[in-house]
């Protein structure tokens, strides 16, 4: 990454998905508004993809979607097709919306959708969302309309911006949000007080907000219910949430509704919730191949075995190699297995960006920052056309950042599913695009589970570890750099995670983990260990390996306490000194009141 000028952010450019996702230019070339089938027609009889698999019945024969089913309420809103044309500017679907939105708008049926991600999902269910809203006959402006659940406060707030954007036209449908990191009390007084017929959400948000009866209610007009990301929706543990929620939406049979499941991958869970939100005659619908790959054709993807301790050091080579040979561009997203692995090796590689001029720049991405810095950084990485993304999986899913040549990933993912999510960030829109993981030699055996992913080794892999060697020196000072707190945090979440996903011995991943603060950490031994989260991880049997302090999970939690306990005591002192003053203020009016007793008696 060489030492050159940075150049200044570029501007904002105009949404690229706009050559993806979008109408036929039979629909948006002049908008025929006098015309029935509008939309409809276009997305029934126009397919620029060639061969896409039909949809098929989960419980029910296949039935053709015929022109003669066409009435009155299968109209497309003309401000609907105007704002898809002028505001969103997009050119032609994708397979996914051909294939789903004449179900969902003129058979009205639920639908399971299961497409690549960055294939248009959004725009999908959008679509015949609003267009359910319009054609309802409830005018009770409290209700909320549409429900659309998604896995991350990042995504909700993107299909909440392209919902704005479809009825950007209109002034009777309003799109609010509910998610995480937001103020609770500004998100409840806005759903109280101001008008919403659209509602994103994350689960965990919504459900703490359906405590409160009067939000409750609003729920009670639904006629669109949506899980976006659903596979996501269930890896981040939402399952019981989503049941919640799901239950405290009215019946079917005295209120009905439409409901639309996507998901990039179909598993024994994504079928669990399927039978729960979806009607017994739900259509499914699949743009995937049986016999293709389930990542994008145009993405390269390779492994590089290394151990944990040299991840850092070989990251740090590879990153250098991939740029010197990219041709102009290098826009790359780095996960990490955890926010805090995130938080450290972004600080590293800062210092190292700061010392040695490095011209492209750094961002992090993850749970542990607030949402104003999620929200800047992501903003700033869509903009950009050379940068370096170090991530959690907090936008695996659903982010959509334009251009991203390369996804790099530090050890096993904790699925097969999710190594598809993190990859599928690059080879977007027919460009091409590179995935990279790198993995420890314990790790290799998750790597023969991925089946049907052509998986390459690097082909400079011996020259990389060659490099990553003499970067140790480099990297052993940017890390110690790093505050102590920092590098213990990052130590108790590698041990916290790798001890859920490696099937090894417990004796064999406390060694690991313990070598890997060693020599990768830049600790003389092994670094405390909380006792309180000895039980979670399950490692009572190996407490003598440990060295186990008293006190919470995170160092940085032992100090808010430590503050919460102090800020506790000065107000018990306060408290105390003011009723001691009170004391002394009484015993003053008593004294003076003796005083004037005795001059009257003189």
């Amino acid at each position: 990454m060489g030492k050159e000028k940075r150049k200044a952010p570029t501007k904002p450019r105009v949404n690229k998905r706009a050559r993806l996702e979008g109408i036929s230019e039979n629909v948006v070339g002049k908008p025929q508004y006098d015309v029935n089938q509008q939309l409809l027609a276009a997305l029934s009889k126009f397919n620029h993809h060639g061969s896409i698999p039909k949809s098929q019945p989960a419980e029910s024969t296949k039935e053709e979607v015929s022109e003669e089913e066409d009435d009155d309420e299968d109209q497309s809103d003309p401000s609907i097709l105007s704002a898809i044309h002028k505001v969103l500017r997009f050119k032609r679907m994708t397979p996914i919306q051909s294939e789903t939105i004449p179900l969902s708008i003129r058979k009205k049926t639920d639908c399971l959708a299961q497409a690549k991600t960055g294939t248009g999902k959004t725009l999908a269910f959008l679509i015949p969302s609003i267009q359910n809203i319009i054609r309802s006959d409830n005018d009770n402006p409290s209700h909320i309309r549409v429900l659309i659940l998604s896995p991350t406060r990042e995504l909700s707030l993107q299909i909440a911006t392209e919902a704005r954007q479809l009825v950007s036209e209109r002034n009777d449908i309003f799109v609010q949000t509910a998610i995480g990191g937001a103020n609770m009390t500004v998100e409840r007084d806005n759903l109280l007080k101001r008008p919403c017929q659209i509602l994103v959400a994350t689960p965990g948000r919504l459900k703490d907000h359906l405590n409160d009866e009067k939000i409750k209610s609003r729920l009670q007009g639904i006629n669109t219910f949506v899980l976006d990301e659903a596979d996501r929706l269930l890896d981040t543990g939402f399952l019981p949430a989503i049941k919640e929620i799901h239950s405290m939406l009215p019946k079917r049979a005295d209120h009905p509704r439409q409901s639309l499941l996507f998901s990039a991958t179909v598993s024994k869970e994504v079928e669990e919730i399927a039978k729960l939100v979806l009607s017994k005659g739900h259509r499914r619908v699949s743009t995937l191949d049986p016999t293709e790959s389930l990542t994008h054709e145009e993405t390269e993807q390779y492994h590089i075995t290394a151990t944990f301790n040299d991840h850092n050091a070989t990251l740090l080579a590879l990153l250098k190699r991939e740029y010197e040979s990219s041709d102009g561009q290098f826009k790359a997203v780095v996960f990490f297995n955890t926010a805090r692995g995130a938080a450290l090796a972004f600080e590293m590689f800062k210092n190292i960006s700061e010392a040695e001029k490095v011209a492209v720049p750094f961002y992090e991405l993850h749970s542990r920052l607030s949402q104003n810095a999620r929200t800047t950084a992501s903003e700033a990485f869509r903009t950009i056309d050379n940068g370096i993304l170090i991530c959690s999986d907090v936008m695996a899913r659903g982010m959509d950042f334009p251009n991203v040549t390369h996804v790099i990933m530090l050890g096993q993912p904790v699925s097969k599913e999710q190594y598809i999510h993190r990859v599928g960030r690059t080879g977007r829109a027919g460009k091409a695009g590179r995935g990279i993981i790198l993995l420890d030699p314990v790790e290799q055996r998750w790597r023969q589970s991925l089946i049907n992913l052509p998986m390459l080794t690097y082909p400079d892999e011996e020259d990389i570890k060659k490099q990553a060697a003499k970067l140790k020196k480099l990297l052993h000072a940017a890390t110690t750099a790093v505050a102590v707190e920092k590098r213990e945090s990052a130590y108790v979440s590698w041990l916290g995670y790798y001890r859920n996903v490696l099937n090894l011995p417990v004796v064999q991943i406390v060694g690991l983990a313990n070598d890997y603060a060693i020599q990768s950490l830049c600790f003389q031994s092994a670094p405390p260990y909380p006792r309180d989260a000895i039980p979670k991880a399950k490692l009572q049997s190996v407490v003598h390996l440990l060295n186990v302090v008293d006190g919470p999970e995170h160092p940085k939690t032992q100090k808010v306490q430590e503050k919460k306990k102090g800020d506790k005591n000065n107000q018990a002192k306060k408290k105390g000194d003011k009723t001691k003053n009170k004391g002394d203020k009484g015993k003053k009016k008593v004294d003076k009141g003796k005083k004037r007793a005795e001059k009257k008696k003189k």
